[in-house]
């Protein structure tokens, strides 16, 4: 999903989050990336960076800032099309594939036990 950002620290084009206990990772990638200083109503100078933003999440791996870095705009493109939707059935394919795992290593137990106890 597309939106524009602001914050008080320094935006970078590429930033990602790891969630190691799903194995899922936050990405965000940014253009247009500008600096502007302006004067709050304390009359404090203040230094805020803007860009254009897209986020969505990704399977994580240790290449992944690489292979988002390489291929920046095809990213940028699934990023603007990217919906909350498509998390949650890829998250629900993955919950499906770890109960049918899960069943199989139950059969097996199941079967080594009665080889062992038989």
């Amino acid at each position: 999903m597309l939106t524009k950002t602001e914050s008080e620290s320094p935006l970078q084009a590429v930033e990602i989050n790891h969630r190691e206990d799903v194995g899922i990772a936050d990405v965000w990638l940014r253009k247009n990336i500008s600096e502007t200083q302006y004067t709050n109503e304390n009359g404090e100078s203040i230094t805020a960076y803007t860009a254009d933003e897209v986020y969505f999440t990704h399977a994580y791996s240790d290449t992944l800032a690489d292979e988002l870095t390489a291929s920046f705009d095809e990213w940028w493109e699934y990023g603007k099309k990217w919906t909350h939707e498509e998390q949650l059935s890829e998250t629900q394919r993955q919950l499906k594939e770890a109960n049918e795992r899960m069943e199989m290593l139950e059969e097996c137990l199941l079967e080594m036990s009665m080889m062992v106890y038989a």
